[in-house]
């Protein structure tokens, strides 16, 4: 499984209706907003815009304007699962966010961190990340609405990490945890908002041990769509458990049914979570039906996808890793990182070649096995590799 949770995105348009008493100019404070505005409607093109803004927002000085618009960057690389380029936007996001001495972006950046660690296996950094951000909030007594909203997507991210792990049970909880914490909002329609993300991310962990559960959130999800929502990356996610409850019951025509429309909710929102699950169902769908050309085309497309997730999980442990563990960073062990990269890669390429479904966790296990041995600078490593890659 892999399955990752939707962040909320309502406290950065909060963030940015506040004082600019740093010397934001209106037109440009009108321009992040509605880029933030667009963000939420479509990622890829409102990504466009974010660098010019943030070279404008550095050369007039606007401390929140940029703040905000590299927390935005963070945002977009999460969504897109390019962990070398989140862990990047994370590190400058705390780099700044220092330098202004603005704790609310610093929890941010430490929460997009936790996520780069956990991807990679590193739990108790994540943890450690996340208890970081979580304190950092806490220092803030405003009462602030974006101050709630980033503390339950902190929250989010526990249940992330506890997912990463195989404690999919724990994940429900902190997701719980969050939707019980509505009581801080006064406005009904931020609350339905609010818990229409909550209720859909609650949809897809329970998809993973309890599909009854699962379908009852992403229908409950969708009883609390806002109206001017069509299909955005929250329905991403509800369509996907409504399609994995159908498969189930062996309604394969509908499972497929909904899972292109999730397809169709990724492509509108720009959102590329938990595609690769939608993929392997439904080349298991048009396998059974004897659909080549459409067991082929969602090969192709899970292929490329499950690379390009694999690469940006070792570039971005690279950085991770290595920049934490100052003792290990010999060329050595640099080389050795690059060698288990382009073999694993390779591996995975063959594999594909040959078979038309990916065995997902089992491609993984291999992965965190061969890490583990790295990062322990175990001499069995270079034995390992041998067995796996003969």
């Amino acid at each position: 499984m892999y399955i990752r949770l939707l962040l909320v995105i309502l406290y950065s348009f909060l963030a940015i209706s506040g004082s600019y008493a740093d010397g934001g100019t209106e037109d440009l404070v009108n321009r992040v907003t509605k880029n933030g505005e667009l963000f939420k409607k479509n990622l890829d093109q409102a990504y466009l815009e974010i660098q010019p803004l943030l070279l404008k927002a550095q050369q007039s000085k606007d401390s929140l304007s940029e703040l905000i618009l590299i927390e935005r960057k963070c945002r977009y690389f999460y969504a897109k699962n390019q962990y070398d380029s989140l862990n990047e936007a994370s590190l400058s996001l705390l780099d700044q966010s220092i330098r202004y001495n603005n704790n609310y972006f610093q929890a941010m950046g430490h929460m997009f961190q936790a996520e780069g660690f956990s991807v990679n296996s590193l739990y108790d950094r994540a943890i450690k990340s996340l208890t970081l951000a979580y304190n950092l909030l806490s220092k803030d007594k405003s009462g602030d609405a974006f101050i709630f909203f980033a503390k339950a997507n902190i929250l989010n991210s526990f249940a992330n990490i506890y997912n990463d792990n195989g404690e999919p049970e724990k994940a429900v909880e902190k997701v719980k945890e969050a939707i019980g914490s509505y009581n801080s909002l006064k406005n009904n329609d931020d609350i339905n908002q609010f818990q229409y993300l909550n209720y859909s991310n609650l949809a897809g962990l329970y998809s993973q041990f309890n599909i009854d559960s699962a379908e009852f959130y992403a229908k409950k999800s969708i009883d609390l769509r806002p109206s001017n929502v069509v299909k955005d990356k929250a329905m991403m996610m509800n369509y996907y458990v409504l399609g994995k409850a159908s498969k189930l019951r062996n309604e394969n025509s509908m499972a497929a049914s909904y899972y292109h429309k999730a397809i169709e909710a990724s492509v509108r929102s720009g959102s590329s979570l938990n595609l690769t699950e939608i993929f392997n169902n439904l080349i298991d769908i048009y396998e059974k039906e004897g659909d080549k050309d459409s067991v082929l085309l969602y090969v192709n497309k899970l292929k490329e996808m499950q690379l390009n997730i694999l690469q940006s999980k070792y570039n971005a442990l690279q950085k991770t890793v290595i920049s934490g563990e100052p003792k290990k960073t010999s060329p050595v062990w640099i080389i050795s990182l690059a060698v288990i990269m382009s073999l694993i890669i390779f591996y995975l390429w063959r594999k594909l070649s040959g078979k038309r479904q990916v065995d997902e966790s089992a491609s993984n296990e291999v992965y965190n096995s061969l890490i583990q041995l790295l990062k322990d600078n175990d001499p069995g490593f270079y034995f390992a590799c041998e067995q796996v890659f003969p």
